[in-house]
C-alpha cells in the first residue's frame, strides 16, 4: 500500500464469505455492492492500470487503493469468513489510523425488507455476526453501516408471520436470491453504489433510508 497516513481516508468494506460457493448468497450482498463500486469510472485507481482488489495477507483482506475527487479511498473485502470480519477491519483501520466515522461497512440485514437500504453511524450489531465481530475488534460501534435489506417481503413464498429461528435464518442468509428477489437486488445494489459514491465525494455518510420502489 502506498497511501500516506491520513485521518481523512475513507475505508469502505464489503462483508461476505469468500469462495464461489457463497458468491450469490444473500449474506454476500456486501461483496456485491463493493464489486460494483470498483466498476464506477469516477473512482481512479492508485498504482494500477485498472481498479481491482488484490489479496493482502497481512491484513487478511483483498484491497485496492483509489481516489474519488479529493478523497482517498481504501476498498476492502475481508478474506476471513463473515463471523471473523473484525480482524481485517481493525488491522487496516489501526495501521492507516482511520477514524471510526470514516469506516463504512456494507452488510446484509435480515431485519430490513428486500428493497430497502438503511444507513447510520453507531448502533448495535442487530445480531449480525460480522458486524458484531467488527464492534468487538474495533472496541466500539461508532463506524458507519450501509445495511442492505434481505428479509422476505410480504407476498413472497418466504414470508411468514413468525420470525425466522436461528437455523432457519442461517439457511436463509446462506441461500441464493430467488429470481424475483434478484431483480430487486440488482436495483438495490445500483442505488447503494450511487449513494456511497456521492457520500464519498463529500467525505461524509448521512443517515438515511433508501427505498427502490
Amino acid at each position: 500500500m502506498s497511501f500516506e497516513f491520513t485521518k481523512s481516508m475513507i475505508l469502505i468494506v464489503g462483508l461476505g464469505n469468500p469462495g464461489e460457493k457463497y458468491k450469490n448468497t444473500r449474506h454476500n450482498v456486501g461483496f456485491r455492492v463493493l464489486d460494483e463500486i470498483l466498476k464506477d469510472p469516477q473512482i481512479i485507481p492508485v498504482n494500477q492500470a485498472e481498479l481491482e482488489l488484490k489479496e493482502n495477507k497481512k491484513f487478511k483482506a483483498e484491497m485496492a487503493e483509489a481516489t474519488l475527487h479529493s478523497e482517498k479511498l481504501l476498498l476492502a473485502k475481508p478474506t476471513t469468513f463473515m463471523n471473523n470480519s473484525g480482524s481485517a477491519v481493525a488491522m487496516i483501520a489501526n495501521f492507516y489510523k482511520i477514524e471510526p466515522e470514516n469506516i463504512w461497512v456494507i452488510s446484509d440485514d435480515l431485519d430490513i425488507p428486500t428493497g430497502l437500504i438503511r444507513t447510520r453511524h453507531g448502533d448495535s450489531s442487530g445480531g449480525h455476526k460480522g458486524l458484531e465481530d467488527i464492534i468487538q475488534k474495533l472496541g466500539g460501534s461508532s463506524f458507519a453501516r450501509i445495511r442492505v435489506g434481505i428479509a422476505p417481503t410480504p407476498g413472497t413464498p418466504n414470508q411468514s408471520e413468525a420470525p425466522l429461528n436461528y437455523l432457519d435464518a442461517k439457511e436463509y442468509v446462506l441461500g441464493n436470491f430467488t429470481g424475483r428477489e434478484e431483480a430487486v437486488i440488482k436495483s438495490v445494489v445500483k442505488k447503494a453504489v450511487i449513494y456511497i459514491i456521492e457520500s464519498a465525494k463529500i467525505g461524509q455518510l448521512i443517515a438515511t433510508t433508501i427505498d427502490i420502489k
